[in-house]
C-alpha cells in the first residue's frame, strides 16, 4: 500500500467500499427516481420509503413528522415508519426541488458502509501505521454480517455510530481537546436520535461512559461539566423526539409493549448461527423465531482470527506481559460492554432451543426493556468491539509486517467467501408497477374519493402477503388517507375508536358519500345491511369487492364489467332471500339443551347482525343441523335463517371433529316486524323439527325509528345508575354515543335505556340501541345480569336544536320506575 501517506490510504479504502458495495447492492439504487427495489420486495423496505414518501406528500404539520394520511385516522410520524428522520426531514425542507417520486435509501445504505470504513480507519490508525492492515480490517467491518443482515431495515445500519463512540473513547483527552471530544460525541447523539432510539439508547451509553472517565481518570472536566454533558444531550434528544412527534407530555400514549421482554433476546448461539447466511455452516435452532434481533454470526473469516488473537492474547496474560492495571481507564468501558451484552441477552438465558434459566429483574429494567423489546440488538456493541479489540491485539503480535498482511489476506477471503450470499441480492431497478392489482383501475376509481377504507381496517395483508404496500401506493398517488399502513408504534385509542365506528355505521346501514371501501370477499357479509337496502354499488376487481354509495356523484359515469354486474346481483339476492321473515307459532322453548356462545350480537337501526356457534348437546353432531334465530313477544313469533361458518375452533376444543359446522352468522332486517319487545332465542334445526332456547335472556324493541321526545323534567336523581359514556363524537350530519348503564343490584334484562341532551332551554329523551355487554356483568361480579346495559346511538343532528348539552341517563326498569343520572360528557351541537 502507499506507505505512510495516511489520506491516500483513506481514501483506497473507500474506494474498496465502493466496489464491494456495488457488488452487494448495485449502485442503481442510489438514483433518487428508483424506487422499484423498495417496493417489489414486500418486506420492511416497503413501509419505510412509504413512510417518506407520505411525509413528503403533506403539508408541515406540528409536530413536524406528524403523517395524517397514512395509517389513518390516528396517522403515525416519520420515527415511527423508520424512514430515519434526520434525512426525511431535510429533504422534506428541500422538497420543492425534488422530483415527485424520491428516495434516499440507496445513498443512506452507501453513506452507512462509508462511514463505517472511515471511523474504522480513524481508530485503527491509533495503533498502527501498517495500512495494508487497516484496509484489509476496514473491509472486514464494513461489511461484517451484523451490518450486512442488518439491511432489511436502513436506520439500524448506522452502526457507524458504535465504531465512532469506541473511536471518541480511546482517544487520549487533554484540557485542550476535551470539549471538542464531547462535542462531538454529543452531535453522534442527536444523530443517533434522528436516526433510530435502539442506537441512541446505545450511544448514550457512551455518552455517559465518556464524561466519567474525562472526570474521574483523566480529571480534565469538571463534575459540573460531567454533568451538564449528559444533561445538554438528553435535553437536546428529548427536544428533537418532541417535535418531531416520537414522544409527548400529555402521558396519553404508552410506548411500552407490555411481557415483550425477552421475546426477541440474544441467543448464546448467535455468534457462530449463520441464519443460512453461511457457505459452510447451516442455520441453528434458536429457542424462538423472534431470536433473529439477535443476530450475531461472525462469519468463518473472523471466528478463525479472533481464535488465534485470543490464543496470542492468552499467551502474554500467562507471561505477565499484558500489565492489567495500565488499562484501568477501561474499566467504565468494560462495566457498559457487560451491560449492554446482559440486557441483550434478557433475563431469559437461552442456547439453541433451550431455555438454560430465568431470573428476576427489578422493574425499571423490564419496563426499560418492554419499550426497547428488539434487546438483542444491543449485542452489537460486544460484537464490534470483540472484533475491534481482537484486531489491535493482532497488530501487536510481533512477527513479520508481510506475514501478518498475508495471513489477514487470507482470513479476508475465507470471510467474503463464506458471507458470499450477502452479495447476491439482484434487486429490481426501474419504476414500480404493482403486479397483483391493475393499478392503473384501481387509481382511477380511488381518485373520485376523499379516503380509503380497506375491510377489514389495519390489516396488512388483505389479500396477499404485505399487500397493504400496494394498497397504500394507490391511495399516495391520489393523494387520499387510506386506513391501513404498518407503523413501529401507535397508542390505537383514534384506530379502535374509528374502527368500532366503521363496524357501527355499516351495520346500521349509514356510509359516507365520499368512502371507497374495499372489502375481502369473507368479509363482504358485514356490508349486508346497505346492500339489502340498495344504497350502495359494488364492483369486483383483482379479487377484492368495492363497495361506495349510490350518493357519490362523481362516480355516475363508471362503468361496472358484465362479471360485476352478475356478481351484484347474484348477492343481492342472497341476501334478500337470507332476510325472508318466516311467521312460526310461539315456539316451545327447553333451556340448557343448547351449548352455545353468540360472539357477536349487534342490533341498529332495524337491523340485527349475529355470529357465533351453537349445537344440540345430546347429538354432538351439526353436519346435518342448521342454526335458526326466532324473535318471539307475547302475540308473534318469526324465524330466521342462518349461514354456516366452518370452525375448527369449536371442533377442535370439544375434540369433535363433527362439530367444525357448529359456526353461524347471519343479518336480517326487522322494518317489516310489527313494533314490540321480542326475547331472541337460538334454535337447531334438525330433520324437520327445531329445538329452541333462549340467548342469554336478550331482549331487544323494534322501533320504526329512533324516538326523541322533548322532556319538561327529568326523572328522579338516583345514585343508583351506574354508567359509562365512552364515545361521543360526531361526523358529518350525525352523531355518535356508546356506552353502558345500568341501575345498580337490579338486573338489566328488561330495563330500558334513554339517552338525555340536557341544554338551557330543551331537555331530550332518546331511545339507544341496546348492545350485549356480558364484559360489564363480569366487570361487576355481583349475581346481577348486566348483559342489556349496552348501548348505542346514531342520531341525525337536524333532530336537535343547535346548542351545548350535557349527557345524561334515564333507566326504566321492568317496575316501569324512571331513574336519572347526569355523565360528565358534553356535546355542542
Amino acid at each position: 500500500m502507499f506507505k505512510n501517506h495516511k489520506t491516500i490510504n483513506l481514501i483506497l479504502s473507500l474506494v474498496f467500499i465502493l466496489i464491494l458495495f456495488h457488488l452487494s447492492y448495485g449502485f442503481q439504487i442510489i438514483l433518487p427516481s428508483n424506487i422499484n427495489w423498495l417496493m417489489s420486495v414486500y418486506h420492511d423496505w416497503g413501509q419505510h420509503y412509504l413512510g417518506w414518501a407520505y411525509f413528503q406528500n403533506e403539508p408541515w404539520h406540528f409536530p413536524i413528522g406528524k403523517i395524517e394520511n397514512y395509517n389513518f385516522p390516528e396517522g403515525t410520524n416519520i420515527g415511527f415508519t423508520d424512514s430515519i428522520p434526520l434525512l426525511a426531514i431535510f429533504f422534506k425542507s428541500i422538497s420543492f426541488l425534488l422530483p415527485e417520486t424520491f428516495q434516499y435509501f440507496g445513498i443512506w445504505f452507501l453513506s452507512c458502509h462509508l462511514l463505517m470504513g472511515y471511523f474504522t480507519f480513524k481508530l485503527l490508525n491509533l495503533f498502527t501505521n501498517n495500512y495494508a492492515l487497516i484496509i484489509l480490517s476496514v473491509l472486514l467491518i464494513s461489511f461484517n454480517p451484523v451490518l450486512m443482515y442488518r439491511g432489511i431495515h436502513p436506520a439500524l445500519c448506522a452502526q457507524w455510530l458504535l465504531v465512532a463512540s469506541i473511536y471518541f473513547y480511546l482517544l487520549t483527552p487533554s484540557k485542550k481537546n476535551v470539549d471538542l471530544i464531547n462535542k462531538k460525541q454529543l452531535i453522534l447523539l442527536l444523530v443517533s436520535a434522528l436516526i433510530n432510539p435502539y442506537l441512541f439508547l446505545m450511544v448514550f451509553g457512551f455518552n455517559l461512559i465518556l464524561t466519567f472517565k474525562n472526570y474521574f481518570f483523566d480529571k480534565v472536566i469538571s463534575f459540573k461539566k460531567m454533568l451538564a454533558y449528559n444533561a445538554i444531550g438528553v435535553a437536546l434528544v428529548l427536544f428533537s423526539w418532541y417535535i418531531i412527534g416520537m414522544i409527548t407530555f400529555s402521558g396519553n400514549k404508552n410506548i411500552e409493549v407490555v411481557s415483550s421482554y425477552g421475546l426477541y433476546g440474544l441467543n448464546l448461539n448467535s455468534f457462530f448461527n449463520s441464519s443460512g447466511w453461511s457457505s459452510f455452516f447451516i442455520a441453528l435452532d434458536s429457542y424462538n423465531v423472534r431470536q433473529y434481533e439477535g443476530y450475531a454470526y461472525l462469519g468463518l473469516g473472523l471466528m478463525i482470527f479472533l481464535s488465534l488473537s485470543f490464543l496470542f492474547f492468552i499467551f502474554l496474560v500467562i507471561k505477565n506481559k499484558v500489565e492489567i492495571k495500565k488499562y484501568y481507564k477501561f474499566f467504565p468501558f468494560l462495566i457498559l460492554l457487560i451491560a449492554y451484552l446482559l440486557f441483550a441477552i434478557s433475563n431469559k438465558v437461552t442456547f439453541h432451543q433451550t431455555l438454560l434459566f430465568e431470573y428476576q429483574l427489578p422493574g425499571i429494567i423490564i419496563k426499560l426493556g418492554n419499550i426497547f423489546r428488539a434487546s438483542g440488538r444491543f449485542v452489537w456493541i460486544f460484537y464490534y468491539t470483540i472484533i475491534l479489540f481482537f484486531i489491535i491485539v493482532f497488530i501487536k503480535i510481533k512477527i513479520h509486517k508481510s506475514i501478518k498482511v498475508t495471513l489477514l489476506l487470507l482470513i479476508t477471503i475465507v470471510q467474503f467467501y463464506d458471507i458470499k450470499l450477502f452479495f447476491n441480492k439482484n434487486l429490481a431497478f426501474g419504476n414500480y408497477e404493482i403486479q397483483p392489482l391493475n393499478e392503473k383501475k384501481w387509481t382511477a376509481i380511488s381518485s373520485n374519493f376523499d379516503k380509503i377504507i380497506t375491510y377489514p381496517l389495519y390489516n396488512n395483508s388483505l389479500g396477499y402477503n404485505s399487500d397493504y404496500q400496494d394498497w397504500c401506493f394507490i391511495a399516495l398517488k391520489s393523494n387520499l388517507p387510506i386506513t391501513n399502513g404498518y407503523v413501529a408504534r401507535e397508542s390505537g385509542d383514534k384506530n379502535v375508536i374509528y374502527q368500532q365506528r366503521i363496524k357501527y355505521n355499516i351495520a346500521s346501514g349509514i356510509i359516507n358519500n365520499n368512502d371507497l371501501y374495499v372489502i375481502t370477499p369473507q368479509n363482504l357479509a358485514d356490508f349486508n345491511t346497505l346492500i339489502y337496502r340498495q344504497q350502495v354499488h359494488l364492483g369486483f376487481l383483482d379479487g377484492f369487492y368495492y363497495l361506495y354509495s349510490k350518493e357519490n356523484t362523481k362516480m355516475k359515469d363508471h362503468l361496472f364489467s358484465e362479471v360485476e354486474l352478475q356478481k351484484e346481483d347474484s348477492i343481492f339476492s342472497k341476501i334478500n332471500n337470507l332476510s325472508q321473515v318466516q311467521i312460526i307459532d310461539s315456539p316451545n322453548i327447553s333451556e340448557n339443551k343448547i351449548q352455545f356462545n353468540l360472539e357477536n350480537f349487534t342490533f341498529n337501526n332495524n337491523v340485527i347482525n349475529a355470529q357465533g356457534w351453537a349445537f344440540h348437546k345430546n347429538s354432538l353432531d351439526s353436519t346435518k343441523d342448521a342454526v335458526v334465530i326466532a324473535l318471539t313477544s307475547h302475540d308473534k313469533s318469526y324465524l330466521f335463517k342462518t349461514n354456516k361458518v366452518e370452525r375448527l375452533d369449536v371442533s377442535g376444543h370439544f375434540k369433535n371433529e363433527k362439530l367444525k359446522d357448529a359456526g353461524f352468522m347471519t343479518s336480517f332486517f326487522t322494518d317489516k316486524l310489527e313494533s314490540g319487545n321480542y326475547t331472541i332465542l337460538l334454535g337447531i334445526e334438525s330433520e324437520g323439527a327445531i329445538l329452541f332456547q333462549s340467548a342469554n335472556q336478550q331482549m331487544i324493541e323494534i322501533k320504526k325509528q329512533v324516538q326523541v321526545k322533548l322532556l319538561k323534567s327529568l326523572p328522579e336523581f338516583s345514585e343508583t345508575i351506574k354508567h359509562n359514556v365512552e364515545l361521543v363524537s360526531q361526523e358529518d350530519d350525525l352523531i355518535y354515543v356508546i356506552g353502558w348503564a345500568f341501575k345498580a343490584n337490579k338486573s338489566a334484562v328488561n330495563s330500558k335505556i334513554q339517552l338525555v341532551l340536557e341544554g338551557e332551554n330543551n331537555i331530550y329523551a332518546i331511545d339507544v340501541n341496546n348492545v350485549n355487554r356480558p364484559d360489564v356483568t363480569a366487570y361487576f361480579n355481583d349475581d346481577f345480569n348486566y348483559d342489556n346495559s349496552g348501548f348505542k346511538l346514531t342520531l341525525k343532528k337536524e333532530k336537535i336544536k343547535k346548542g351545548n348539552y350535557k349527557i345524561g341517563i334515564i333507566i326504566t326498569t321492568d317496575d316501569k320506575k324512571s331513574f336519572f343520572n347526569r355523565s360528565d360528557k358534553v356535546i355542542k351541537i
